[in-house]
């Protein structure tokens, strides 16, 4: 049996949520003119700039297609 189009297994409300995370993710696009990185001593600036390269380099590597 095809549950798919089972109207009981269909979840009711909506979009509610949706409209609520997107409120809440434009609060986080404002420039607030703070630099986040100059607020962090020496050690934590090169920690986040390392982390922040090796996620640069993994997503460039998925996102690339292998050429043969």
């Amino acid at each position: 049996m095809d549950d798919d189009n089972d109207p009981a297994m269909v979840m009711d409300g909506g979009d509610e949520g949706d409209e609520e995370e997107q409120a809440n993710d434009d609060d986080d696009d404002e420039d607030d003119n703070i630099d986040e990185l100059e607020e962090l001593n020496k050690d934590e600036q090169n920690q986040v700039l390392q982390e922040t390269a090796v996620v640069h380099e993994t997503i460039t590597k998925v996102s690339n297609p292998i050429s043969k």
